[in-house]
């Protein structure tokens, strides 16, 4: 049982409404929240998250009369950056101002001065554009396929494990917007161990990591979100998609790219993966990181687009 009376209020209004700190059970809450609009969720993201930004704010949950009602994250993610996702209101408590409260008097005033980033759904660009963002050359395109072995898979591509983790973050740290971000690798030593997930890297012969790939579950069965998929070749992209798919063949999967990546693009439509829709990333004081070449898949469209 959450003890709401402990945590950190950023907002405690007269109507009984009030935003504080989100408590790692709420992350599978506001997952299911989402999915119940049916969005595509992974059942661990916002948790896995909140441990590897503990005890930093970015993940906010807004109750009335001390029932969750909503939720937000404006999560820094490296740098000056901070990512905006999950705003998200009940249907029943739509349309009273709920969501303006904990953008405006929480999200806003926690980022501050520094640039923020949304990926914003296509019906939503003219609101963001109210609260002062503007659209950005980056469009970030969700591909959905049917998992499958796609090609032959080479003794170079092995499992990781805390063992041979920090060659993985080494590559990481290569292909991420930033590198040596200490949240990163916290979110990274979860990862590999995600009950029905799996995490690949490709292994040059001296032990270096050329390329890696994670899956999760999503909250529907037989459903999963691949991310972060970074490759220094579309053909390490490939069989690393094949590693992480041979354990779930038929099962549903999806994953989030860049447009600008035509090298990504290409190989998922070769994989017979379907682009379900492209949304723009949009920007607040000042521009949003490019994504690097080697990123076929983004971390996670829930609190990193990187």
């Amino acid at each position: 049982m959450i003890n709401s009376q402990q945590l950190k209020v950023y907002y405690d209004g007269e109507d009984g409404y009030r935003v504080r700190q989100m408590q790692l059970e709420e992350g599978l809450l506001a997952a299911k929240w989402f999915q119940s609009d049916g969005k595509f969720i992974s059942k661990y993201d916002l948790q896995c998250a909140i441990k590897a930004w503990s005890p930093g704010p970015g993940f906010f949950i807004g109750e009335k009369h001390g029932k969750p009602i909503s939720c937000k994250v404006m999560l820094n993610i490296g740098d000056d950056l901070h990512y905006g996702s999950m705003a998200f209101v009940t249907p029943e408590e739509r349309g009273k101002g709920y969501q303006n409260i904990i953008y405006h008097q929480v999200a806003k005033k926690v980022a501050g001065k520094n640039r923020h980033i949304v990926d914003s759904l296509s019906n939503l660009v003219e609101s963001n554009k109210r609260k002062g963002y503007v659209e950005t050359n980056i469009k970030i395109a969700r591909f959905s396929g049917i998992a499958k072995e796609y090609c032959k898979i080479s003794p170079n591509v092995k499992k990781v494990t805390s063992h041979n983790l920090d060659a993985l973050v080494a590559y990481d740290n290569k292909c991420y917007f930033t590198s040596d971000f200490p949240p990163r690798k916290k979110l990274l030593e979860q990862w590999i161990d995600i009950p029905g997930g799996q995490t690949f890297a490709y292994f040059t012969e001296n032990g270096q990591v050329i390329g890696f790939g994670c899956r999760r579950p999503s909250l529907v069965e037989n459903h999963h979100r691949y991310g972060p998929i970074y490759a220094e070749h579309p053909d390490i992209a490939k069989e690393l998609i094949s590693a992480l798919s041979q354990d779930i063949s038929g099962a549903h999967c999806i994953l989030h790219t860049s447009m600008a990546n035509t090298n990504a693009v290409e190989l998922f439509k070769e994989l017979d993966f379907t682009e379900d829709f492209n949304i723009p990333r949009m920007s607040q004081n000042g521009t949003a990181p490019p994504i690097k070449d080697s990123v076929y898949g983004i971390t996670s469209l829930d609190f990193c687009g990187y």
